[in-house]
């Protein structure tokens, strides 16, 4: 999916939706993501756009499940759980 996915991200139709730890986005930034921790998603639900593919995506990809089982039961329609982790998202080229 990540080729997919920063395919429709370059075209304005995806955005990737990282729910790591401040400490863990210390660690490997991903600057064309938004970040919001998955304990402060229900806080920031207004920040994520409906109109668009969200992939959600975390380290190892147990936040990145519960994340798009909560945006479906929130009434996000178009979710997807980003698979691969860090290496898909690192050795595919993506734009800026």
């Amino acid at each position: 999916m990540p080729t997919t996915f920063l395919e429709k991200r370059e075209r304005g139709e995806a955005i990737l939706l990282d729910v790591r730890t401040e400490v863990e986005v210390k660690f490997l930034s991903l600057p064309f993501a938004l970040h919001i921790p998955i304990n402060k998603l229900p806080k920031r639900l207004d920040e994520i756009p409906r109109d668009k593919l969200i992939a959600t995506f975390c380290a190892g990809g147990d936040r990145a499940n519960v994340a798009f089982s909560y945006l479906h039961a929130e009434g996000f329609k178009n979710v997807r759980i980003l698979k691969g982790g860090y290496p898909e998202l690192t050795s595919t080229p993506h734009p800026k």
